[in-house]
């Protein structure tokens, strides 16, 4: 067996490993529910679970669509059923604040 054959493929495996690292550390962070929650007074999980988009039943989520921005009406209201009170104009401000920056 040549060295080649061996190397190639080796260095082949190689590139596709340090292209597979680079795309990851792209990946725009994770929003900081605890901070968001905090400052509307509720509960982290109550709060994740009004932030989730509604799927209808089958609906899987688009491969490579950026989800829509939560409704901050739509969220107030969840909370309200969860039992919790907070006006729609301070979580529409604790929304916008805590939005992710634009990527070029």
């Amino acid at each position: 067996m040549k060295k080649y054959t061996v190397f190639a493929p080796a260095l082949i495996a190689a590139l596709a490993l340090a292209g597979s690292a680079g795309a990851q550390q792209q990946r725009p962070p994770k929003p900081d529910f605890s901070a968001l929650a905090k400052e509307v007074g509720v509960p982290v999980p109550a709060l994740t679970a009004c932030l989730r988009p509604a799927k209808k039943d089958g609906e899987a989520p688009v491969r490579g669509k950026r989800p829509d921005r939560p409704k901050a009406k739509q969220v107030a209201n969840c909370l309200g059923e969860a039992g919790y009170t907070v006006p729609e104009a301070e979580l529409a401000k604790a929304l916008k604040a805590a939005r992710p920056p634009k990527r070029d």
